[in-house]
């Protein structure tokens, strides 16, 4: 699966707002071959909530994997980090700024690294606002 920045970003606001538990499907059963796991959106979901964790992004007290497939986690929160994060890219100017430049390089947001998008939107952020 493809790390879908555009939904990381969309889960931050989430979270931001004080969504702090996630109940989602996950099927262990042979997948289809023919299914794209990108529309799955609980896989989808857990796969970026663990990637967003790996990078410091968020933190949680509980994740409970249960016999039918449900994996739960509790009190999902931004660490300092994810704000810091959340902040840069919450406002949609910085963010398309951000997604223009790369583009501008014949780049999409998931072919470069999570710091060169954090460093991208500092500098977008901060020649925005005149600094």
């Amino acid at each position: 699966m493809i790390r879908d920045m555009d939904f990381i970003r969309e889960l931050l606001e989430d979270i931001s707002k004080g969504k702090d538990n996630f109940s989602l499907n996950f099927s262990y059963e042979e997948d289809n071959p023919l299914e794209d796991p990108a529309n799955n959106t609980d896989k989808k979901t857990i796969y970026h909530l663990d990637l967003m964790k790996e990078a410091n992004l968020i933190t949680w007290t509980g994740r409970h994997c249960y016999f039918d497939s449900t994996q739960c986690y509790y009190n999902v929160q931004l660490t300092w980090e994810g704000h810091d994060y959340y902040d840069v890219v919450r406002n949609n100017t910085v963010w398309n700024k951000v997604k223009n430049h790369l583009e501008s390089y014949h780049l999409r947001i998931e072919e470069v690294s999570f710091e060169i998008i954090k460093g991208i939107a500092n500098q977008k952020l901060k020649e925005w606002l005149g600094l």
